[in-house]
């Protein structure tokens, strides 16, 4: 797409219960670090056992048949930014290629839906689109962006 055309959607994805199934990775980090909450979640942001995370194909399917020629695909994750070249590495595996990945960095403990609505008003602020999607799977994150952006059509990924 040339920079002068304005897209004509915007498909923001979320990662973890949405384009893969992290619980395999939970469970293994949970298992090491039974009682230490800290080193539970040094151990599921890093990339360690990302290789546990499965691939839900039925979600994937359905975002790839909304990815067009002029549609901007953005990723937008609570995971850490030291996770970020496993998680290029995970998206090409499934065939999606985004224009933007949004990691947190190391000192960013914002609640996850201000951290994905503070991004998604960046994206705002960048892209003019007729349609904008958004799938995640956290309600709290469904809820503050269907309320702070209502252009925005929200999909629930915990529905496929």
């Amino acid at each position: 797409m040339n920079a002068t055309a304005s897209p004509k959607r915007i498909l923001i994805l979320d990662l973890d219960g949405t384009l893969f199934d992290s619980q395999k990775r939970w469970e293994e980090c949970q298992r090491l670090n039974p009682n230490n909450k800290r080193e539970f979640w040094n151990c599921f942001q890093s990339e360690k056992f990302m290789d546990l995370d499965e691939p839900r194909m039925n979600l994937i399917n359905f975002a790839k048949s909304l990815i067009e020629i002029n549609t901007i695909t953005i990723v937008i994750s609570g995971r850490n930014i030291r996770q970020y070249n496993k998680t290029v590495e995970q998206l090409n595996k499934i065939g999606i290629n985004p224009n933007e990945i949004y990691l947190r960095g190391d000192r960013d403990f914002r609640k996850d839906f201000e951290f994905k609505a503070d991004i998604v008003s960046k994206v705002l602020q960048k892209y003019n689109a007729e349609e904008i999607i958004m799938i995640d799977d956290s309600d709290d994150v469904l809820k503050h962006i269907s309320e702070k952006f209502t252009n925005i059509k929200v999909i629930d990924a915990k529905k496929f």
